[in-house]
């Protein structure tokens, strides 16, 4: 299973993301990141857009931190 397959599975677990009842899934780092090589797939909208291996780095140094409890990424996948 693909990582684009892996977040797609889990983000619609709770039912359909496009209808407004449906929860909505916060990944963990790991869910988000883990495999996910795919370009685009967070900061589509930077120029130059940055690989999710560099947004991984700086929000795991951001959850590094002694006054974060933690940072989940927003799935807005459909």
């Amino acid at each position: 299973m693909s990582a684009l397959e892996r977040i797609t599975e889990r983000v619609n677990r709770p039912g359909d993301p496009n209808d407004p009842s449906t929860p909505r899934i916060l990944l963990t780092l790991s869910e988000f990141f883990e495999g996910n090589d795919v370009l685009g797939s967070i900061g589509c909208n930077l120029m130059p857009t940055p690989t999710p291996s560099e947004f991984h780095t700086l929000l795991s140094a951001i959850a590094a931190r002694p006054e974060v409890g933690d940072v989940r990424a927003p799935s807005l996948l459909a």
